[in-house]
């Protein structure tokens, strides 16, 4: 397990910086601004340069923004609040990640990492088709990217999973370089002890993946983000599917 901080954003550039020299890996703060403002906000600023310059990714977790995550105590108590709360959670982060790429904020910090955390990634694919088919039809004209809108997505932002047979089958279309599997131990959502079976599952569910695709979904890809050394060659079990 490697430790992430709760950073307030008033106290972003030492909050960041402090947290990098106690050894943490990265930070985690709203998936979403409270309403009237956004991620286009300047206020932002000070915490995607201090984090850039830390090389700390930031962590966008599902229920954590003040927007749409804050009907989750509708949760549970009527069929029309959990019906709504099984898709806002997640929807909230798609639209951030949206703003910071449209706010050209890696544009202004492209050794900023953002990690979208438990939104799955079968929105991938639809999502670089919409922000690209957006910005070419529409905003470009407002924008300073030097880059299109799914070129930093790729390279930006990191999505984790626990299951996903559909945004694996996707793979064709959005490649694997920045998604990362997630057990979720310890919450209940979580997959252990049962962890390599529910791998195999999601392979199953596909007819397999290759060895190195599989390798950066489960480790690689995480190693890298996080500045991990993994000693040796670590054996994850990267059998594509159980006999």
């Amino acid at each position: 397990m490697q430790g992430r901080s709760a950073t307030p954003l008033t106290q972003a550039i030492f909050g960041t910086s402090r947290a990098g020299a106690a050894g943490l890996r990265g930070a985690i703060i709203w998936s979403a601004p409270p309403p009237g403002s956004s991620f286009f906000d300047a206020d932002y600023e000070p915490l995607w340069a201090a984090a850039a310059a830390a090389r700390m990714p930031i962590s966008l977790h599902i229920l954590g923004g003040r927007k749409l995550s804050m009907n989750i105590k509708q949760f549970n108590q009527s069929l029309e609040g959990t019906f709504y709360g099984a898709f806002e959670t997640r929807q909230e982060i798609h639209r951030s990640v949206c703003e910071l790429i449209a706010a050209g904020v890696f544009e202004r910090h492209p050794e900023l990492r953002v990690v979208a955390a438990e939104a799955g990634i079968e929105y991938a694919a639809n999502l670089e088709r919409k922000l690209d088919s957006g910005y070419t039809s529409f905003w470009k004209k407002f924008s300073n990217l030097s880059m299109m809108p799914s070129q930093y997505f790729r390279r930006n932002v990191y999505l984790t999973y626990i299951n996903d047979p559909l945004g694996l089958n996707n793979l064709r279309f959005t490649g694997a370089d920045h998604f990362m599997w997630s057990g979720d131990y310890p919450h209940q959502a979580s997959v252990w002890p049962d962890s390599r079976g529910a791998i195999r599952r999601d392979l199953e569910a596909i007819d397999g993946l290759d060895d190195e695709t599989l390798h950066k979904l489960t480790l690689g890809n995480a190693a890298r983000l996080y500045d991990i050394k993994v000693p040796g060659e670590l054996d994850i079990g990267t059998t594509p599917v159980a006999a």
